[in-house]
């Protein structure tokens, strides 16, 4: 049965399958979240999610906030908020400490050998009280 199930994750991950799955996580996570002054997306990627984010919780486009390395990404997702240039594994966050109230890290952490500052700088700039939303992997597929 095991390998069953892990040809079946191999199929829903080649489809594409997990990837929108996991959107719709998120967006029905973020259905239950209130208007937001900023956000800070962890992995934005080109940005299309993170504006559907924003769009959702009322985030004005000015405080709208993405971390992504990929040169290609970056230059799509800077035409539409702000990408900040962090390393995750050496740099801290050019926030104050409570200063977001949503941070979203989906499908990120697994791709890093050490993954203990990223989250001490989530937990350092999410404000009390805020929302924070991590995705992972399924490791079994």
């Amino acid at each position: 049965m095991p390998s069953l199930l892990r040809q079946y994750y191999r199929f829903c991950i080649q489809a594409g399958y997990e990837g929108i799955r996991n959107h719709k996580a998120v967006l029905g996570l973020l259905e239950n979240v209130p208007e937001s002054d900023n956000l800070l997306d962890v992995g934005c990627a080109e940005g299309t999610k993170t504006i559907q984010y924003a769009n959702m919780l009322s985030t004005p486009v000015e405080n709208i906030y993405g971390i992504e390395l990929k040169p290609e990404y970056v230059k799509l997702a800077q035409e539409h908020f702000r990408i900040i240039n962090v390393n995750l594994e050496r740099d801290t966050f050019p926030f104050r400490d409570q200063e977001i109230e949503v941070i979203i890290c989906n499908q990120i952490l697994e791709h890093l050998k050490n993954i203990y500052l990223p989250l001490s700088e989530i937990d350092r700039v999410l404000k009390v009280g805020g929302y924070l939303i991590i995705g992972i992997p399924n490791l079994a597929a």
